[in-house]
């Protein structure tokens, strides 16, 4: 003869599977996850080619194992695709060296920098981005675990779209 089962137990043992699928779904949506990284940012990339945006200004700073004019904040111009403009945002102000800055001097060459830092296989990946247009707001790299000096990390301080 079968125990009986309480309506209880019989609850419980009908959300063990309900419970074991939603585990799994969220270590498949992993944030750590490589696959996760260049998920969110091809997606990223998507809605910003998708936005069209070709005029616009953005203040960008970053930190990194660099000279003192690469971490200054900057504004970034970009007039038909094309960079117009970089100046200092500090209050020193001035132009800045577009040597400094190439990887940053229009969003496209941004998102170029970041498929290589994903391809290239980093320790730690973290990015945020901008809900509709898509641009990275927010980007923390460490390409080599325990080398030290090698990490970066980027910051959309401003974003304006500009009439031509």
């Amino acid at each position: 003869m079968r125990p009986m089962r309480s309506p209880r137990s019989a609850l419980l043992l009908a959300l063990v599977p309900m419970a074991f699928a939603a585990l799994v779904a969220r270590c498949a949506r992993n944030p750590n996850s490589p696959a996760q990284w260049a998920s969110d940012l091809n997606a990223a990339e998507a809605r910003w080619r998708a936005g069209a945006v070709h005029n616009y200004t953005w203040g960008v700073v970053r930190t990194c194992n660099c000279t003192s004019n690469q971490i200054r904040p900057v504004a970034v111009t970009v007039r038909n695709g094309v960079l117009s403009r970089i100046v200092y945002t500090d209050s020193a102000g001035g132009y800045a060296d577009t040597t400094l800055f190439q990887q940053y001097l229009t969003m496209d060459r941004y998102f170029a920098l970041l498929d290589q830092v994903l391809a290239s296989g980093p320790a730690s990946f973290s990015a945020d981005y901008a809900p509709s247009l898509g641009f990275p707001t927010d980007v923390q790299v460490d390409p080599v675990a325990n080398v030290q000096g090698d990490e970066f990390i980027v910051l959309t301080l401003t974003f304006t779209i500009d009439t031509p």
